[in-house]
């Protein structure tokens, strides 16, 4: 009664923008009218744009009135009036405002999630009702809500893949896969290996399941382990982060295998919500970084230029027990900037707890430490620093990447190009390491250049990189940048990836990161 309270209540609140309350709007003699039936649909699929706030009983009253149509209307009007409302309100972006998205009280890295969690949800305004409503007028409902939703390509993608990998669990989900009997196994450590007999009939089953093997051969072995069960497999890896069958481990597999199907589906439907607060608000040209799958992305002009492997704030924690929760001290945090400034063969200035935790430590293990890396200890008023000098052996590589920012996180090279082989590189002190990082932060300079009507030899500082003092470069037009956390994602080719949930943000959000 509660529930059906408030829903006239704000059926009473929409009807004072209503040209004429009393004209139904979703009825008619014989049943739901078009509007009516557009509402319902999007009702249905509310779930799925990560809405949280359909209330359970708006099916059964339209069901019911619809077994007996020439009954009052009345309560369908309001019921399905209400929920158009709360479509208008919920469906638009409420995109992050704050440049950085951290506890101003304890400077803790939380999830991006408290961007709603346990936050009223928004109601629409008097405009926004009576746009919707002539929409209704125009036979348009559906197109004008299609409108009002975040218009990042993967918002629309995530919605997509939710609602088919619902159908998924509609049609029973995915077959488990026991894992097989290996003698002499190593805890932790077996490897994958070809899979045969029983094992091979179920992984061909669960890659089936999921539309990653088409129906098979009726003449070919069930199975078999052949060409098509190969390339299946590989790509199923893919979409969940995890190696290919030469460094696949047993344990990461049937991890991965237990997932049920209902629990990506939460994985999917979370992350489009996720999207709908994003600090991206339609930027033709901006760079993103995936914290959570590690990529950083281009996109020039609406179209992908190039995408590059990161490695992003290490997912290493400890439990604080005066806090009560987990801390993460090197977690990348959600923000959003400017790119302003790039510097070919930058200076590394250590910060006061990496020349606490790592410099101070290794000096005291190797006295010639500093003079082997080219670090220099400068002493001066506000305390002493180390300095790093261009070079090979530089921590920040042969060009940085400059969004300012109160949390000195910046896109830079590394030296160690080896961990960009790694399925998980949650590696660093919180900045952001890019692969190939000199031919990403060269294209900005060339596309900078060009939107400014200057040439720009990149070749020539191609071949300056490593070598000789810092050049520095500001942007004639500055590029926004977001670094942002999604823990599933759909690319290009339409190939649904879910990526590790480095820093626990899923499964725990409420314990914030540092």
């Amino acid at each position: 009664m509660l529930r059906l309270s408030l829903v006239i209540m704000s059926s009473l609140l929409v009807a004072e923008v209503r040209a004429d309350a009393t004209r139904p709007l979703f009825t008619r003699p014989d049943g739901l009218s078009d509007a009516g039936k557009v509402v319902l649909d999007w009702v249905r699929d509310a779930r799925f744009h990560g809405l949280d706030h359909t209330p359970e009983f708006v099916l059964p009253v339209v069901e019911t009135w619809l077994k007996a149509p020439s009954a009052p209307a009345d309560l369908v009007e309001q019921t399905l009036d209400a929920q158009l409302a709360r479509l208008v309100a919920e469906l638009a972006p409420r995109p992050r405002t704050v440049p950085v998205l951290d506890d101003p009280e304890t400077r803790f890295y939380p999830t991006p999630d408290v961007l709603w969690r346990n936050v009223a949800p928004p109601t629409a305004s008097a405009e926004a009702l009576s746009a919707a409503h002539q929409a209704v007028a125009d036979g348009t409902l559906h197109t004008h809500l299609a409108s009002l939703l975040p218009t990042h390509p993967q918002y629309g993608r995530l919605v997509d893949a939710a609602k088919r990998y619902n159908s998924m669990c509609q049609a029973g989900g995915f077959p488990a896969v026991a894992r097989p009997v290996i003698k002499r196994p190593k805890p932790g450590r077996t490897k994958f290996t070809t899979p045969k007999d029983d094992y091979a009939l179920a992984l061909r089953a669960r890659l089936a399941a999921e539309g990653f093997l088409p129906t098979p051969d009726p003449t070919a072995p069930s199975n078999s382990w052949d060409d098509a069960a190969r390339d299946a497999f590989s790509r199923w890896l893919t979409s969940r982060q995890l190696p290919q069958p030469g460094g696949l481990l047993m344990d990461d597999l049937h991890t991965a295998l237990a997932i049920t199907c209902d629990e990506l589906v939460a994985t999917l439907t979370l992350n489009a919500k996720r999207w709908r607060h994003s600090g991206w608000r339609g930027e033709p040209t901006f760079v993103e970084v995936n914290i959570a799958a590690q990529e950083l992305r281009y996109v020039r002009d609406s179209t992908l230029v190039m995408t590059q492997r990161t490695i992003v704030g290490s997912n290493k924690w400890y439990f604080d027990t005066d806090l009560g929760r987990r801390l993460n001290l090197h977690a990348t945090p959600v923000l959003s900037d400017q790119i302003t400034r790039i510097i070919v063969n930058p200076i590394w200035a250590v910060p006061p707890r990496i020349a606490q935790n790592v410099i101070d430590k290794e000096v005291a293990k190797d006295p010639t430490y500093l003079e082997r890396k080219r670090i220099q200890l400068v002493t001066s008023a506000r305390g002493r620093t180390y300095i790093q000098s261009p070079g090979a052996e530089n921590a920040l590589g042969a060009i940085k990447i400059l969004f300012p920012n109160d949390e000195d996180v910046y896109l830079h090279d590394t030296p160690k190009k080896g961990p960009f082989k790694l399925a998980v590189r949650a590696l660093s002190h919180g900045c952001v390491r890019v692969q190939n990082a000199l031919d990403f932060g060269l294209q900005l300079l060339i596309d900078d250049a060009a939107k400014a009507g200057r040439d720009f030899d990149a070749e020539s500082l191609r071949k300056r990189a490593g070598r000789g003092g810092s050049i520095i470069f500001d942007l004639t037009t500055e590029v926004p940048v977001f670094l942002e956390y999604y823990t599933a994602s759909v690319d290009d080719s339409g190939l649904v990836r879910f990526h590790p949930d480095i820093y626990a943000y899923d499964a725990d959000p409420a314990a914030p990161r540092r």
